[in-house]
């Protein structure tokens, strides 16, 4: 089942990528959060932000070999 907001000339279906169940497309925030919420990806704080631990794996390169100098 897809919901959201669907371009219809890139479907997945339309790409051969089938049997995903539910899809969300670009759903605005509030329903994305609730989405998130129920499958207990995080938690609500205090302000009402979404919270989430990302844990071990947080996207960044352990091997990263770029630093930057500080202005002075």
């Amino acid at each position: 089942m897809a919901s959201g907001r669907v371009n219809p000339n890139f479907r997945l279906e339309d790409q051969g990528i089938e049997g995903l169940g539910n899809v969300h497309y670009n759903l605005m925030e509030p329903a994305l959060v609730e989405a998130a919420l129920k499958r207990d990806e995080g938690t609500l704080g205090k302000g009402g932000a979404f919270l989430v631990t990302t844990g071990k794996f947080t996207g960044r390169s352990p091997k990263t070999s770029t630093w930057s100098k500080p202005i002075a």
